[in-house]
């Protein structure tokens, strides 16, 4: 065990998983004994740093068996190479859900043999989302894209609800694209006014992210009936930024009170703008026929 010390303390104050391990036998790196881990792991996979520590394999076993074989190979040269190494990866939390990691290996090296390696692991589930959406984006329909887009959303912010509305060209109405967490059969057919004094007339005509952090004390505009008969309690929706009007909007509800992180909204309209672009392609392309 390590002795808690000021480099220790960082390490349990680092916004990344940072990790120790040592390893019995140079050539296999299935040998590899954790002798630390931060309770960072906690945060971003669910399971506590003695849940690694009292089972060694936990962390294999919880890599996607299509990315079981990559790991070890850069492992291995790690340990061959004696270089720094980095691995991604998707892991299963501990509420099943698959995320992407980034793993920066530094190996400890001793009379030119490598002991073990220092880890240092971050969650990149949404950049590497972002570069699905943007292919996803040139290649697919915008209807196959919408449906992609609020379900991993949902699935990578442990959202209640994601929807996206889009307005029809000269139409004064937004139609529900797509949804996950909603009511079967109303995609398509649920539409929404552009209402003054409603939420999503608030998001289009301010055409910026609106963020709510209890729907119980929000006095900037009302919410459809169903806000409240789900119980969603906080949300962000971010404008599909169009040609001066957006095209329509992309929200992500919880059943909790949330404080959303620069980082959440950032990502939202990242989203959005991808797919603000699939819908102009879309548009365009039914001009030229």
């Amino acid at each position: 065990m390590l002795e808690r010390t000021g480099t220790n303390l960082f390490m349990e104050l680092a916004n990344d998983i940072i990790y120790i391990v040592s390893l019995e036998n140079e050539e296999n790196p299935a040998s590899a004994k954790l002798q630390y881990i931060n309770r960072r792991v906690e945060d971003i996979t669910g399971y506590k740093p003695e849940d690694f520590m009292e089972k060694p394999e936990l962390w294999i076993s919880i890599v996607h068996p299509w990315d079981v074989r990559g790991v070890l190979e850069i492992t291995l040269s790690l340990i061959r190479n004696k270089e720094a190494q980095t691995r991604e990866y998707r892991v299963k939390t501990l509420s099943g859900n698959y995320i992407w990691m980034e793993d920066r290996l530094i190996p400890l090296v001793e009379k030119d043999k490598v002991i073990g390696f220092i880890g240092v692991a971050r969650d990149i589930t949404k950049r590497k989302l972002l570069e699905e959406f943007s292919l996803h984006a040139l290649e697919t329909d915008t209807s196959h894209l919408f449906s992609k887009v609020v379900k991993e959303i949902r699935s990578a912010l442990s959202a209640d609800v994601v929807v996206i509305y889009e307005v029809p060209e000269g139409s004064n109405q937004a139609v529900l694209r797509a949804g996950s967490g909603v009511g079967r059969g109303v995609v398509g057919r649920l539409k929404l006014p552009i209402k003054e004094g409603t939420e999503f007339a608030y998001v289009y005509k301010s055409n910026r992210a609106v963020v709510v952090d209890d729907v119980n004390n929000e006095n900037r505009f009302s919410f459809t009936p169903d806000t409240h008969i789900m119980g969603l309690k906080s949300g962000l929706c971010v404008p599909i930024k169009g040609n001066g009007k957006p095209y329509g909007a992309l929200c992500i509800y919880f059943k909790t009170k949330k404080e959303f992180t620069k980082e959440e909204i950032n990502f939202a309209n990242s989203v959005s703008n991808i797919l603000g672009l699939a819908i102009k392609r879309e548009r365009y392309e039914e001009d030229l026929e």
